[in-house]
């Protein structure tokens, strides 16, 4: 009887928002493990990397402004991609996971608004999807910029 009653007070959770949620849960988890990874790498073949971590962290703990730590750190500031041209780099793993978490919306909200479209017949929810989806892909690529 007990069954019965705590079937009847839960809702079902429709299997759109199911399949969201495992995407955005799987794909972080990947993402953090990255994050943590690519710093491991970073210290351990320090030639290898875009800037220095020793000098890095010592130059942010001192509380320098970004410019100095760049100076310190790198010839240059890179650019907001430099990770693409670095992704065997410690730097560059690290960066991609923090990409990758960042973004973890952009696959699991095209799935999300495939099923909304073809399965659950949710054509609204399909294009607010589509359009999220959209912005998340200008953002990652650079082109709408926040400064």
């Amino acid at each position: 009887m007990a069954n019965v009653a705590e079937q009847t007070l839960k809702p079902k959770v429709p299997t759109t928002q199911i399949v969201f949620g495992d995407i955005v849960y799987w794909v972080t988890v990947i993402s953090c493990i990255l994050a943590v990874v690519g710093p491991l790498i970073s210290f351990i073949f320090m030639d290898g990397n875009v800037m220095n971590p020793h000098y890095l962290f010592d130059s942010i703990w001192d509380g320098d402004k970004p410019e100095v730590v760049w100076d310190k750190v790198a010839a240059q500031e890179p650019n907001g991609h430099f990770w693409i041209h670095n992704l065997t780099a410690g730097d560059g793993i690290t960066q991609i996971g923090i990409v990758i978490g960042c973004a973890v919306g952009m696959p699991a909200m095209l799935v999300a608004a495939f099923l909304y479209w073809f399965k659950d017949k949710g054509r609204a929810q399909a294009l607010m999807a589509m359009w999220v989806t959209a912005l998340i892909i200008v953002s990652l690529l650079g082109i709408l910029k926040t400064e």
